[in-house]
Formats: structure tokens, C-alpha cells, sequence
């Protein structure tokens, strides 16, 4: 979409000049010598992290990288890869040889003892010889032309822990069909060990002109020896309709579509998996289709526009947008749908469904034309984002508009304002010099409010050495939000997130099954389970017994410190303590106290969360199957063995069913019901109730977090005076980490690992 630009050429002049006069003589000046492009870039990111957290520069791989996931497709295998936190030692040996190779090299000519030489310690290889490498490897440097500081920052250092690459993804079509599969370990590509290489180095080596070919060595787990395929590259297509068939039986007649983005094809996808669904339909015909929007994240408006056009009625408005100097713009459908008025649509959505998703949710539910099944409110991103192309190969990604439904609300869930330091307010010295600029020592400050109070930053009052000068954030409160009506009477509310029609209560994600995903422990596990067995075609009649000797791998790991299980609250447990033993530093004992309390706590936490493989045994068996199935089956056959342990999906093929109930979720009334409902259960809710970490599940389940973090001894407690010394749990942030859609079940899972996705990211 096009953004008007600020026509204020006399202004964009003095702001360059201003910014040069200040900035000028730095690279030049300055008494060490700067990096210019890595000052530009941190100068220009804190500049628009002031604004919102969606304005942002691209650097020249960002903004690569930014133009495939639009585009949908980029140039590559087919694979996605991460760092291998557990490389085989195959994979150790390569490294070791290869520095031992570059060592050699760098070696002077008359074999004098350099400088290196006493830092370097004795390393003694594996006893297994190292076999015939399935290509050459490069010649090594010669002394004439040693190796760059860049180039052996990429091996190994001596005493360090070498990693390796895994795939943590291979595509249908390509790197899949030719043999790749989840957690294989890369050993080299074209002949050089990838061993303590980053996933972009790799990536980079993966890449290559269209129709070469590229050969990559690799180990799988369970299998004997290096394994080698040769494959092609090509342009990949990232498909964002990852799966679409029939639920259950064909002759049903419900069709089911799980779209993951919006880029430049996505649309031509959707329309290739309606005429599919409509092709392939019994007799009776196509009676509904169950879109799924779970965790998307959106993309393209205009790809937002035309997916909703193959579903209301030509004419209707889909969506507007306005912004300060941007003029208003509706966006309308322009063609017929194709998927009939007469079939029922249901769309699937949760928290992490947002912007372009929620612009086709909100035209489907404002319009009438079909219902919302959600897990409540999805997430409430009603801004539009402009990239403006610049010089160098950069880019720009700025907010222009905010966007509107049909029924003229603005789902944008948080207000944002400028952040930064008004100069009028800030100091031109540092805390730490004196007027005449002669350095002094750091002085504390008990008086006055700090200066990272969080009521500060949100009344946008900083000092100069606040390092926190990001934007201002408030959530819209439910007072603000306004009541609009759909086109057939229903009532809807702004400010908020597309709202479902029908709610779903999921399963919560347990602590336990956090902290295992966090740490790679249902992944790992799969990979020592294909060491020793063979998938035979399911795995499901096998889970009970692989669910016993996971949990005993688990707890053997835990005691040797490769899990850690209070992982959740280790930073906030430490903040507590510090703050307890602020109250007294004079007393040792209480001290004393204090840590044997929070080590006690940490015992705690750890015995309830290894409560939870009794109480959510369901799902971590749901998510132990899934892992495992992931290094065999081809991604759409394993999502599509899932559909069945979906409870979301279930209730939208209930709903499909029933017409009577469908339709009554469609009428005026029923709605004005259920939004009132909401409304009062939203008023009654207190925010200590909401926010409480462990209240996921019910009390009697499980010990109260309240009861666990303050449950200190009786002279800690007193020391300070009494509960009132204790944050409250809000205050002092023992929550869980944020959340995001990847479980089986529609359920949520923490994110914390980065790949890399098939030479790119996205």
C-alpha cells in the first residue's frame, strides 16, 4: 500500500543539516575510531523506537529479507536451520581439523615459535578416525595469504564449546523431497565443516544461483554414517496456506483452510484451496469451511482485501484507513465471492491473530457473513505500516494509518505515544560531570522519583540519562471502547481485538510444559528416541510408554543440570531476594535467612512443576508425539493428524452441523446477549485475578503462587515489618512469559528460539 509522504522539503533539509552539524565530526573526531554504519543504525533504531513498535529502518539484510516475506518466495533449498546446541561429535572432529589446518597455515615459513604459541593448550581428538569426506575440502590458506580475522572468528576457539546447524524445518517440494528432514545435523556444505558457523553463514553457503546445485553432508540420529544428498536451488515458494482438505468425512462436506500469512500469493492460495474444496465436494455440495487464522501475524493489506473479497458480497466495503497525511481510502470488493452466501464460514482466531488477519476477521464478523471461534480477543494491531525504499539497498517501515471495519471501529488494542527527550528538559551534562566538565564520582540519590519510575514514563517525564527512551504504551481501557453494529444489528466493540462470536476455553499451557519447550527437552528427547527405535507409521499406540521414559530422561537431566526447571522465575526470584536483603545488609544471619528462604522457594516451584506431568500428562504427551513426528512425516500429513485432538476445531464442525445454532449466532439478539455477558464479566474481573501467573488452573490443583513466593520464613517475613514489604504479584512481576500459537490443540507456546528460515529469514 502507498503512503503519502511529508511534502515539507524545507524541513527534511534542516533536519539533515541539524544532524550533520551535530553529528559531523564524530567519525572523524572521536577518540577511538567509530564504526559509521553501526552508529547510523543504533542513531536512526532509537530514534523511531521512541515512536511505536512497529516504525522501524532496515539495514540491508533487514530489508532483504522484509522483500521475501512479502514476495512469499526467495532463493534457496528449502530448509530452515538454527544453531545445534548438541552437535555430534562428527561434527566437532570437521571443526577441529579444519582449525587445526588454518593454524597450520599461519605458521611462519621458517617454523619459528610466533607469538600464538603459549596461548594454545594440548586438545586431544576423538580416538574414532575421521572419515573420508564426501567432497573436497578447500585448499587451506597459505602463508602468503592468511586467513582474516572474520574468517577464523568462524571456528572454534580453543576450550569453547564448538555447535553445530540442525534443520529445524524442511519444505514439501524441496529440501523434503530430497531426502532432508527435522533434526538432521549439517557436518558440511560443499565440502567445508559448518561447524561453529552462524545459521546465516550456512544460509549464505545454501544460497546460489538458480538450478545449481549445492552438496550437503549430514547425520541423522538412528542412522549409521554421513549421509549426503545433493540438492537443487531454486526459487522457494513459501506457501501460506499450509493445509487444506475435508474434516472428517468427505460426504460432511466441511472444508477446512489454515492460512499462515499474508503475502503476495497468498491469495492466489486460498482461491486454489476454495475451488479445491468446491471440486472435491459430495454430492449435497460444500456445507462449510473452517478458515483458520490462529497465530497469524497478518502481512499485505491488500492481500488482506482480496481474501476477503472470496467472501462477502460484491461491493462491500472491506476495510478503510486514514491517517494524519494520509487520506482516507476504503477498500472494497470489486468481484463476486467464490465461496457461495449458502455455505457456512467459520473463522478460527486467538491472541496472536493480528492486522491483516484481524482486517479479514473484522469484514467477515461486521458483515455477517460468517462467525468468529476464538479463545477471546485476538490481538488488536489496527495500525497500518508503510515501506518506503532507500538508498543502499535500506529501507523504511513506518505507521501512516490506522484501519477500519466495515462498522467503523478501530480494533487497535494499545495507544501509543511519542517517547525520546525533549531537549528543553534534558541536561547537557551527564550525571557524572560537573558544570566545568571536569569528571566526578557517581553520586547516589535517595531523594526525589527514579528516574525509571514507571508512572514517569508514562506521563513522558525523562532525564537525560534515562536509557529507556522508547515509545509511551497504554492498553484502552474498556470505559473507552465504543459499541458499533454490525450490518445485520449485531453489537461489536472498538479498541479491543476482534471479539469472538463463540469463546473456547483451551487447556492453559502448564509451567512444565514451558519450561521443556523453552529448552529444546521435547526436541532433544526425539532425538534420542530415534537413536534407538523405528517409526513404523503412528506413533499415538506408543505414547504411554514413551511418555514413562521421557519423564525419567527429564528428571535425570534436571539433576545434572542440563534442565533447569525454575528457568520461568529464576530472574524474578533473584530480584526478590536482593530486595529482602536490602531490608538488612548489616545482619549476616538474616541474610542467611533470606537465601535459605529463596532456595527453599526454588525447591518449591520445582516440586509443583514437576507435579504437572500427573496433572497435564494430556498434553505433553500431545506435544512428545508431535516432536517425534516432526523428523518423519511431511508437515501437512503431521497438521493434519492433529486437526483430530483440536478441541477449537471440533467446536467449529459442531457448530457447521447445527444450522439452527449457527444462524443463531448470527441474529441481533443472541449477540446483544453474549457482548453484554462479556461486559460484565469484564467489570467483575479483577486485575489481580487476571494477571495472577499460576492461576491457569483451578486453586484446588495447584498450590497458590502467593502461597509458594511469599511462603518465606517467619524471621524474613518480620524482618521487614510485615506483608506490606513484600510486592504485590503484579508488582513484582512473576508472571509468565508471553505467549504464542504452535502447540497441537490450538493451544500456546513460549518462543525462544531464532531460525533461520531456508537461506532467510522470515
Amino acid at each position: 500500500m502507498l503512503a503519502m509522504r511529508p511534502t515539507s522539503c524545507i524541513y527534511e533539509v534542516s533536519w539533515a543539516a541539524h544532524t550533520r552539524e551535530r553529528l559531523g565530526c564524530v567519525p572523524c573526531g572521536y577518540v577511538e575510531k567509530v564504526d559509521t554504519e553501526k552508529l547510523f543504525n543504533t542513531a536512526v533504531t532509537a530514534m523511531l523506537r521512541s515512536l511505536d513498535p512497529y516504525t522501524e529502518f532496515e539495514n540491508l539484510q533487514a530489508a532483504s529479507d522484509l522483500r521475501e516475506n512479502v514476495a512469499g518466495r526467495y532463493g534457496g533449498v528449502g530448509l530452515v536451520i538454527a544453531v545445534d546446541r548438541n552437535p555430534p561429535q562428527r561434527v566437532i572432529d570437521t571443526a577441529t581439523k579444519e582449525i587445526d589446518l588454518i593454524l597450520e597455515a599461519e605458521k611462519p615459513k621458517d617454523d619459528s615459535i610466533g607469538p600464538m604459541a603459549s596461548t594454545l593448550r594440548p586438545f586431544t581428538a576423538s580416538a574414532e578416525p575421521i572419515p573420508q569426506r564426501i567432497a573436497p575440502s578447500p585448499s587451506p590458506p597459505s602463508p602468503s595469504q592468511p586467513t582474516s580475522p572474520s574468517q577464523r572468528a568462524s571456528f572454534p576457539q580453543r576450550g569453547k564449546d564448538p555447535t553445530g546447524i540442525i534443520v529445524m524445518g524442511a519444505f514439501e517440494g524441496y529440501a523434503f523431497d530430497a531426502g532432508m528432514r527435522v533434526g538432521d545435523h549439517l557436518v558440511e556444505v560443499e565440502g567445508r565443516p559448518v561447524a561453529n558457523l552462524s545459521p546465516e553463514e550456512v544460509k549464505n553457503m545454501l544460497r546460489g544461483p538458480p538450478d545449481s546445485q549445492v552438496n550437503v553432508a549430514f547425520i541423522r540420529d538412528g542412522v549409521d554414517g554421513l549421509q549426503s544428498v545433493t540438492l537443487t536451488r531454486r526459487l522457494v515458494r513459501v506457501p501460506n496456506v499450509k493445509l487444506f482438505q475435508y474434516l472428517g468425512s468427505r460426504d460432511d462436506g466441511i472444508g477446512y483452510i489454515q492460512l499462515s500469512g499474508f503475502s503476495a500469493s497468498s491469495f492466489a492460495e486460498m482461491r486454489v484451496a476454495l475451488r479445491w474444496l468446491q471440486q472435491n465436494a459430495p454430492r449435497a455440495g460444500l456445507d462449510g469451511v473452517v478458515l483458520n487464522l490462529r497465530g497469524n501475524p497478518g502481512g499485505l493489506l491488500n492481500s488482506a482485501v482480496d481474501i476477503a473479497s472470496l467472501f462477502v458480497p460484491k461491493g462491500s466495503e472491506i476495510v478503510s484507513a486514514q491517517g494524519r497525511s494520509f487520506v482516507r481510502v476504503a477498500y472494497k470488493s470489486t468481484t463476486e465471492p467464490v465461496l457461495d452466501p449458502s455455505v457456512k464460514l467459520v473463522l478460527l482466531t486467538n491472541e496472536a491473530t493480528a492486522s491483516a488477519a484481524e482486517i479479514v476477521s473484522g469484514a467477515i464478523q461486521d458483515l455477517d457473513c460468517g462467525v468468529i471461534v476464538g479463545t477471546g480477543r485476538t490481538f488488536g494491531k489496527g495500525l497500518v505500516q508503510n515501506v518506503e525504499a532507500l538508498p543502499f539497498d535500506t529501507a523504511l517501515k513506518y505507521t501512516v494509518a490506522k484501519y477500519y471495519t466495515p462498522s467503523g471501529r478501530c480494533i487497535q488494542s494499545v495507544k501509543y505515544s511519542e517517547g525520546g527527550v525533549n531537549m528543553a528538559d534534558a541536561s547537557t551534562t551527564t550525571p557524572n560531570e560537573d558544570t566545568q566538565g571536569t569528571p566526578t564520582a557517581p553520586q547516589e540519590n535517595n531523594n526525589g522519583p527514579s528516574t525509571t519510575d514507571p508512572q514517569s514514563r508514562r506521563n513522558g517525564r525523562r532525564k537525560a540519562d534515562d536509557s529507556d527512551l522508547r515509545y509511551l504504551s497504554d492498553e484502552i481501557s474498556e470505559s473507552e471502547r465504543k459499541v458499533f453494529k454490525t450490518r445485520g444489528g449485531r453489537y461489536v466493540r472498538d479498541g479491543g481485538g476482534i471479539e469472538a462470536d463463540v469463546k473456547v476455553n483451551l487447556p492453559k499451557t502448564s509451567p512444565l510444559e514451558i519450561t521443556l519447550i523453552s529448552q529444546g527437552a521435547m526436541f532433544d528427547y526425539a532425538a534420542e528416541w530415534s537413536k534407538f527405535n523405528e517409526y513404523r507409521g503412528e506413533i499415538d499406540s506408543q505414547i504411554d510408554d514413551i511418555y514413562d521414559a521421557f519423564q525419567g530422561w527429564v528428571l535425570e537431566r534436571v539433576k545434572s543440570g542440563k534442565i533447569k526447571l525454575d528457568t520461568l522465575y529464576a530472574s524474578q526470584l533473584n530480584d526478590l531476594g536482593t530486595l529482602l536483603k536490602e531490608l538488612d545488609r548489616s545482619d549476616q544471619s538474616y541474610t542467611k535467612a533470606v537465601e535459605k528462604g529463596i532456595q527453599q522457594l526454588r525447591e518449591d516451584l520445582a516440586k509443583e512443576i514437576k507435579n504437572d506431568f500427573v496433572r497435564n500428562a494430556k498434553e505433553l504427551k500431545l506435544d512428545l508425539a508431535d516432536a517425534i513426528k516432526q523428523r518423519y512425516l511431511p508437515d501437512t500429513l503431521r497438521l493434519s493428524q492433529n486437526l483430530q485432538y483440536d478441541p477449537m476445531v471440533a467446536t467449529a464442525i459442531k457448530l457447521l452441523q447445527n444450522n439452527d445454532q449457527y444462524q443463531a449466532v448470527l441474529t441481533p439478539r443472541a449477540a446483544q446477549r453474549s457482548l453484554k455477558a462479556d461486559a460484565s464479566a469484564q467489570t467483575a474481573a479483577t486485575p489481580a485475578a487476571q494477571d495472577t501467573a499460576l492461576s491457569q488452573t483451578p486453586t484446588a490443583e495447584r498450590r497458590p503462587l502467593r502461597q509458594l513466593i511469599f511462603g518465606l520464613s517467619e524471621r524474613v517475613w518480620a524482618r521487614g515489618g510485615g506483608a506490606d514489604v513484600f510486592p504485590s504479584e503484579a508488582e513484582s512481576g512473576m508472571r509468565l512469559p508471553a505467549l504464542s500459537p504452535s502447540l497441537p490443540g490450538g493451544r500456546q507456546v513460549l518462543e525462544q528460539t531464532s531460525f533461520v528460515l531456508a537461506d532467510a529469514d522470515r
